[in-house]
């Protein structure tokens, strides 16, 4: 009898185990499912407020963006043809003209800025030639965590 139950207390003991680890491995799965759920929401383009810029008679900015694979890709443009922009073309200045992109948490704290280089913007033209703003894609690696706690956005112009 006694022999008995000991192997049905390392039966009961295997089986614990076996639960045990079954569990683990469900809890892993479920958390690398609801990771790629939630990377999946995040690869979504998202069009973020359209931002008035006083400092540069009051242009329209627009931002696209999305994140997949830990790249957030995005797409800047600018209405208006500011005069700031005829004078950084025309500098010989030693700081770089750009634009400072800062993404807030839903607090209005700071969660990471993206610099856009003046020099690697297009200039949009009408038909007939004329400047009608600026446009810029490009892209950096940043943490999904970063991105997916971007609520809002801001915008300077440095000349």
């Amino acid at each position: 009898m006694k022999g008995f139950l000991i192997q049905a207390i390392k039966v009961i003991v295997v089986l614990a185990l076996l639960a045990l680890a079954g569990f683990g491995v469900y809890k892993g799965i479920e958390k690398v499912r609801q990771k790629f759920e939630y990377e999946a929401t995040l690869a979504v383009p998202k069009t973020w407020d359209k931002l008035t810029l006083h400092s540069l008679e009051k242009a329209e900015v627009t931002l696209v963006t999305k994140w997949q694979d830990g790249f957030i890709s995005y797409q800047f443009e600018l209405k208006g043809n500011p005069a700031a922009f005829t004078q950084a073309n025309e500098c010989k200045c030693s700081s770089t003209p750009r634009f400072n992109l800062t993404f807030l948490d839903k607090n209005g704290f700071k969660i990471f800025d993206q610099e856009i280089m003046f020099s690697d913007a297009k200039q949009l033209v009408d038909a007939s030639g004329t400047p009608t703003g600026l446009s810029a894609k490009g892209g950096t690696y940043k943490p999904a965590g970063a991105y997916g706690k971007a609520t809002t956005w801001d915008v300077v112009w440095i000349p």
